[in-house]
Order: C-alpha cells, then sequence, then structure tokens
C-alpha cells in the first residue's frame, strides 16, 4: 500500500487521514479484530491521534507503551517515513497480528515486540515515547518506577505524550470503568488518577508537564499529559 505524504509534503486532509484509518483496519484478517478496531476508535476518534501525533518528532525512535494491535503505531508511522515507532505489549498474539498488519501494509518503521509495560528493560534511548490508555490499567505501586524508567529511556528534550481518562466528574468515571471491565473482564487492576496526582508523580520522575482536557461527545474523561525531559 503507498505511504501518505510524509516530511515536506502536503498535510493529509482530514478525509484522507480517516480513509487511511480504514485502510488500516482492514488488513486484519478477523471481523473480530476489525471490530474491536473500530470500537476503539469510536471511543478515542481520529482527532485524538491525530492531537497525540502532533506532539511526535517527525524523525527518530518513538516508544509505544503498550501497542495492542498496533492501530495508533501504524497510524503514526504511516505520515512519516522518518518516524520509527517502537512498540511493545504484554500480549505476544497482538504483537503478532500488529507485525502482520505492518507487513500487509508496507511500513518498515513500524516495529512490534513482546514486552511488560511496567517493568520494560529497555538499553537504547528514544526520542520520544508514548502510551494511550495505559496508565490506568497499571498495579497502583507500579506506576512511579514505570514512570521513572520511562524518564531513563529518553533523550534530553524527549516527550513522553499520555492519553488517559481522570476521576472526574464521576459519571464519566464509571462509564470509563464500565467500558474498561467490558474490554479487560474482572480481574484486571484499574485505577483512575486525579490529575493533580498523576502529575505529582511525574515531576517526581523528572518530568515538566502540562495536561490538557480532551473534550468529547462521548462521555469519557480524557486528559492528555505532554511530558519534557
Amino acid at each position: 500500500m503507498n505511504q501518505p505524504a510524509s516530511n515536506g509534503g502536503p498535510r493529509p486532509t482530514t478525509a484522507q487521514r480517516r480513509q487511511h484509518l480504514k485502510r488500516i483496519i482492514q488488513v486484519f484478517p478477523s471481523l473480530v479484530l476489525r471490530t474491536y478496531c473500530r470500537i476503539r476508535l469510536l471511543i478515542m476518534g481520529p482527532r485524538f491521534l491525530d492531537v497525540i501525533g502532533n506532539y511526535l518528532p517527525e524523525r527518530g525512535d518513538v516508544l509505544e507503551i503498550g501497542c495492542g494491535f498496533g492501530l495508533s503505531g501504524l497510524y503514526f508511522s504511516s505520515f512519516h517515513h522518518h518516524r520509527v515507532i517502537h512498540g511493545y505489549d504484554l500480549d505476544e498474539k497482538r504483537v503478532k497480528a500488529a507485525d502482520a498488519a505492518a507487513e500487509a501494509l508496507g511500513l518498515t518503521n513500524a516495529r512490534f515486540a513482546f514486552g511488560d509495560a511496567a517493568h520494560l528493560t529497555l538499553e537504547r534511548l528514544f526520542d520520544a515515547a508514548y502510551a494511550i490508555d495505559i496508565i490506568h490499567h497499571l498495579p497502583r505501586e507500579a506506576v512511579p518506577k514505570f514512570l521513572e524508567s520511562i524518564y531513563e529511556r529518553l533523550h534530553l528534550g524527549g516527550r513522553f505524550i499520555i492519553k488517559d481518562v481522570d476521576n472526574t466528574p464521576a459519571y464519566k468515571r464509571w462509564v470509563s470503568w464500565m467500558t474498561d471491565r467490558v474490554m479487560v473482564g474482572l480481574d484486571e487492576p484499574l485505577y483512575y488518577w486525579p490529575v493533580a496526582e498523576l502529575c505529582t508523580m511525574l515531576h517526581q520522575a523528572g518530568f515538566t508537564v502540562h495536561t490538557y482536557p480532551m473534550p468529547d461527545i462521548l462521555p469519557y474523561p480524557h486528559v492528555l499529559y505532554v511530558c519534557e525531559k
């Protein structure tokens, strides 16, 4: 598949970006998986991906924590040939599906591997990192060390972009909780961090932090954290 215009080319229109997402979803062979991706995009719309992507460097190595089936990594790597996405996930089946999708799309700058987000031990440094709806799935006691490990894996000036959900207002928190329980079951720990509390831990890890609410027509309390080393 031909890649969209990258560095130096015209910026793809909203319609072109949405069409590209549809093409990405279509390469997954399973109807169940394609449906999952569509639901994921319904919860976190394409415009959220574009907002996150605007904070990522156009070239360099970008670490994705919790890549899942690779939807966001495939999207972010498509528009900039010199941006290399390194995605890690704890589910090996999802990693294999993401790898297969990258191959089907002809993307050599999207790479996926097995790894535990809370205990990543990587020797290399990255120009940026991002985690989309991952923090609230980690055990609470593991989060401070996880944030510190990401800080250590970034070059000076590197960014860590987090898209997560706030714990207020209560009705939005409960909508998020019900959605997550449908997706991951009842056994996985869930904790929706208050913005101030997560910001404090990010500061303690060494980051400078800016937060931005991400209003949506759906009742989810999305928050974007732009963290710089």
